[in-house]
Parts: structure tokens; C-alpha cells; sequence
């Protein structure tokens, strides 16, 4: 077939379709439609269309890993059951036994020096009603110090005392009776064993009787209370001299809410006669407030405290109180500080106690601490060792001191073995610490040490008080069968004034004389046959050294006591 001829065939036939279709559109209705069939045959010519190119590079689609999160909701459901045991006997438990008590305790024991010693303890049972009980103690010597006259030594006391236990009260009673015999044998210089010095023994005998009452209200809106009377008759045997003292003291406290509340008032009144034309007659009144507030690691004290005093003059005193700590760490380290003051009555009881070897009239005058500023820090360092630091600066008036020196009247020669009282404004600065171990019942130590910087205003020395001292107590026990306890006290150097122009000039006309350091060390020994039987052996001032317990009053060199303990009069 001829390409051309196709061509025009193809459009002859188009032309002619067209014709008629506009003559079939002017004649013909809208309605009516003529179908007709064309069928165009011709040979097929595939095409092929162009490629597509794709311009971008494949891309690896990183996928993110994701963890499922699971929630779970436990809903509670009470599982009931049934359980009946089987019937048996009630169990016993069984505790630790109390410890054997015995109503009466005996120790007695000779040594050196003809020293003596003995004590008996007579008391009641165990008993929650009633409590009483009896002490007599006695010690002896015979002296033997070295260089000095005779220097016997007599002590005796009896303490009485009983308790009764009521619903929500306690009453206390109880009687002293207290006789001390020394000898004023510390005379300075060289003195010989044949030399008697007249009025040189000196005897004190002490009537003491109390009574108490103590409240126990547990509930803590109601006010609790503990209020004593305390009364006291002292005689000066050689001298006639005679004191008696009245002493209230109570104490009150009551619960604010989580505050408590404490009231305190105490009365002291003092006569000492010491001599047909000399009576000494002072009041002391002291009351005091103290609030205490407790939180979960500290505990705070504030109050205040004030003294009243009427003697020769009527005079009013005002004393700060507040301390504060603070529990660190449980108990391991408690910090604190804290202020206070106070007023104390120096009488002839308070100061022979302290030092023996007085004058037959002694100043009496009060001693007020203005106040004493302190800190520290206490603790455990581990559950069997427990300590104490502090240190604080106080300030002291009439401040009771002791010196022995006087000039002397007349042709009478004075020895400087009689001390007197003299009072001064001191200014205290202080450091102390303490150590304590005890592991049960069969370890126990203790060690402290405290340092002292005095500035006196009047006198030229804090005359016998040293600045430093330090002590030791160990205690050991072997299977309740060997008990071994021993003491180490160190005192440093301390001056006594003195008349004596030989010793060293500290000031224009003052004389003074420096004391050696002390070095005391002493152990004792008990082994217990049975639980009622012991022996003991007590070595004192095992160095030998005579040191000065006061300026010329030097103690025994070494010395040995041994004896027997009975426990008797058993339940």
C-alpha cells in the first residue's frame, strides 16, 4: 500500500464524516441520535518514550530504636485464711538474776605510820516503800612526817539517813556527825623533834540534820517540786568558836507546752560566834529562773539568777544563765557555750573542809563569780570512749585565797602554820579536758586535766593554787575475783606567800616562796576469797615524795595499808 494514497484516504474520509455530522445536526431533533460506526484500520507503530533518570543517591533510613515502657498497677486484695494453733503451756522466761544483797559491809585495815582505817555500811534491802541506811567511817595516824612535830591525825563520821516511798511523794531524813582532830605541825624551818608548840592541836566537831520532801507528778501540767532543810551546828573545840548555819533550798518546775520552767529559792542564813564579843550574822537569799526549751538536736537553757545578801551591809547581786547545744551528730559531737554566775557562801565549815589548818577567827565574806563565758565540745568517740573539752574566761570577787604569813606580836614567835582566808578580784582563764573509758564492768579510766591563768587585782600571786593539774584513775577487774585500781595526780609549781625576807622579793615588801611540783602515784589491790570475804593492800605515794600539800605541810613518804572486807547479815 501506498503511503500517499493512505494519507488521502484518511482525510477524504474525515472530511465527509464532518459533513455529515453538521448536516445530521441541522436536520435532526435533539432528540433524536444517529450512531454510526467507523472503524479506522491501520498498520501499529509502537513508540518508545525517552528514560527518566532519578538524580538523587539512596539514602539508608537510620531506625530508632525505643524500649517499651510497662506500667503495672497492683491492685490490694485481702487474702482470708484460717489458722488455729495448737493449745500449749505458757512459756517462762527467765532473767538475769538479781545480785545477793547484804544488809551490812565491814573494811578495816593497819599500815605504816600505825595509819588505821575503818568503815561500816549498814542499810536496808531492796524495798520500794522504804530505804535507810548507816556509814561510820573512821582513819588514824600517827604521823611520821618528816621534820616536823607531832603531826597526829584523828577523823571519825557518821551519816544516817532514811527514805520513804509514798504514791507521788518521796521523804528524806537524815543525821551527820562529823569530828576531824589535827595538828598544826607545818612550821617553817628546821624544828626539833623535842620542840612542843602550844595550842597546836585543833579539833572540829560537826551536828548536821535534814529533812526533804520530793514530788513525782507524771502528769506535766501539774507543778513538781523538791524542797530540803538543811541545818548544821559546828564547834571549834580548842578556841570555843561555834557556827550554825540554816539552809532552805527548793526547787520548783512545771511544763508550758514543750517548754519547762524551773523556779528556784534558796535561803541561807549563817551565825558563827567566835568569841564571847564577836558574832558574824549573814543572810543569803538566791533566787533563780530557768526555761528550757528541747528541739530534735539541741536544747537550750535561759534564765537568770540574783542574790540578796544582809550582813554589815545590804547588798543586791544579778547573774546572766543561757546555755545552748547542739547534737551533731548523733551524741559523737555535742557542741556547746553558755554564761553564768552565782553567789557561794564561804563559812567556817566550807573553808576548814578545804583547808584545815585555819586561824581560830576566819574572815567570812561571799565569793561571786560576776560571770563565767564558756564553750566546748563533748562526745563519744567510739560507743566505750567518751570525752570533754572546754575552756571559758571568768570574773571572780572575793575570791577566797590562803596564806599563812604574819608578822609577829609581840615576843610571842609566830611559825607560819596557821592559814587565814583573804579575798581578792581574780580574772579566770581556763582550758580543761576530760577522757573517760569503760568497756562493761571490768575496764574503767578516767583522765583529766585542767589549766588555770590567774591575774590577781591586790595580791601579787593566786598564793597556793597552782596553774596546772592533772589526774589519772584506772580501775581493772578480773573476773569479779582480783580488782586492781590506781590513781596518778600531777600538780605543778605553786607560791606561798611568806614573812620571811630570806625568800624572793616578787614585789616591794612581798615575800614568796615557790612550792615543788607533785607527783602522786598510788595503787591498791583486793582479792575476793569468796562473795563475802576480800583482802586489800593499798601502796600510797609510791614515789616517796614528801611533797607540800599546803606551804610546810608536808604529807607521809611511802606507805603501805592492808586489811579485810566482810560482807554480812544477808537476806
Amino acid at each position: 500500500m501506498n503511503k500517499s494514497v493512505n494519507m488521502q484516504t484518511i482525510l477524504a474520509v474525515g472530511f465527509i464524516g464532518l459533513a455529515t455530522s453538521l448536516s445530521a445536526q441541522e436536520t435532526t431533533s435533539p432528540d433524536s441520535v444517529k450512531e454510526e460506526t467507523v472503524i479506522i484500520r491501520r498498520e501499529y507503530e509502537p513508540v518508545i518514550k525517552d528514560a527518566k533518570k532519578i538524580n538523587h543517591q539512596p539514602v539508608l533510613n537510620s531506625v530508632e530504636k525505643t524500649s517499651p515502657n510497662f506500667t503495672y498497677k497492683m491492685l490490694p486484695q485481702d487474702q482470708e485464711y484460717e489458722f488455729t494453733p495448737d493449745t500449749i503451756d505458757a512459756v517462762k522466761i527467765k532473767g538475769e538474776p538479781l545480785n545477793s544483797l547484804y544488809r551490812a559491809y565491814l573494811k578495816a585495815g593497819m599500815g605504816s605510820y600505825l595509819n588505821n582505817y575503818g568503815e561500816l555500811h549498814i542499810n536496808s534491802l531492796r524495798s520500794r516503800d522504804f530505804q535507810w541506811g548507816l556509814d561510820v567511817h573512821h582513819l588514824g595516824s600517827n604521823g611520821g612526817v618528816p621534820d616536823a612535830p607531832e603531826s597526829v591525825l584523828s577523823k571519825q563520821n557518821v551519816d544516817l539517813y532514811a527514805k520513804k516511798m509514798l504514791k507521788k511523794h518521796a521523804i528524806n531524813a537524815g543525821f551527820i556527825f562529823d569530828r576531824a582532830q589535827i595538828n598544826k605541825y607545818g612550821v617553817a624551818g628546821q624544828v626539833p623533834e623535842s620542840f612542843v608548840m602550844p595550842n597546836s592541836r585543833q579539833t572540829y566537831e560537826l551536828y548536821q540534820g535534814q529533812a526533804g520532801l520530793r514530788s513525782f507528778n507524771t502528769d506535766s501540767s501539774l507543778l513538781n517540786y523538791n524542797v530540803n532543810f538543811k541545818y548544821h551546828n559546828l564547834a571549834i573545840k580548842s578556841d570555843g568558836a561555834k557556827e550554825n548555819n540554816y539552809l532552805l533550798t527548793s526547787e520548783f518546775s512545771k511544763f508550758y507546752g514543750t517548754e519547762k520552767a524551773y523556779l528556784f529559792l534558796d535561803v541561807d542564813y549563817n551565825s558563827a560566834s567566835l568569841d564571847s564579843a564577836t558574832n558574824q550574822g549573814n543572810l543569803l537569799v538566791k533566787p533563780a529562773i530557768d526555761i528550757e526549751f528541747i528541739g530534735d538536736k539541741w536544747h537550750l537553757d535561759v534564765g537568770f539568777k540574783m542574790a540578796l545578801e544582809n550582813g554589815d551591809d545590804t547588798r543586791f547581786f544579778f547573774f546572766p544563765k543561757a546555755e545552748f547545744k547542739y547534737n551533731v551528730v548523733r551524741s559523737l559531737i555535742v557542741p556547746y557555750v553558755g554564761v553564768t554566775g552565782g553567789a557561794e557562801r564561804n563559812s567556817v565549815n566550807s573553808i576548814r573542809l578545804e583547808n584545815p589548818f585555819l586561824v581560830s577567827y576566819p574572815e567570812l565574806k561571799t565569793t561571786r563569780t560576776a560571770y563565767d563565758v564558756y564553750l566546748g565540745v563533748r562526745g563519744l568517740m567510739t560507743s566505750n570512749l567518751s570525752y570533754n573539752i572546754s575552756g571559758g574566761y571568768k570574773a571572780m570577787k572575793d575570791m577566797m585565797l590562803f596564806t599563812s604569813d604574819r608578822v609577829p606580836s609581840g615576843s610571842t614567835p609566830y611559825y607560819e602554820n596557821e592559814y587565814q582566808p583573804i579575798y581578792d578580784t581574780v580574772n579566770v582563764a581556763y582550758v580543761s579536758a576530760q577522757i573517760g573509758y569503760q568497756r562493761s564492768s571490768k575496764w574503767n579510766a578516767l583522765w583529766r586535766i585542767n589549766y588555770n591563768m590567774y591575774e590577781t587585782q591586790r595580791e601579787i600571786k593566786a598564793w597556793n593554787l597552782p596553774d596546772l593539774t592533772s589526774d589519772l584513775m584506772i580501775n581493772y577487774n578480773l573476773q569479779e575475783k582480783i580488782l586492781v585500781k590506781s590513781t596518778i595526780t600531777f600538780m605543778n609549781s605553786k607560791y606561798m606567800k611568806t614573812s620571811d625576807t630570806n625568800q624572793v622579793e616578787l614585789a616591794y615588801g612581798v615575800y614568796g616562796r615557790k612550792i615543788d611540783p607533785i607527783i602522786d602515784f598510788n595503787i591498791g589491790l583486793e582479792y575476793r576469797f569468796t562473795k563475802k570475804v576480800s583482802a586489800f593492800v593499798d601502796a600510797n605515794n609510791i614515789l616517796g615524795q614528801n611533797y607540800e600539800m599546803w606551804g610546810n605541810y608536808r604529807v607521809q613518804g611511802f606507805n603501805v595499808l592492808g586489811g579485810v572486807t566482810i560482807a554480812f547479815w544477808g537476806k
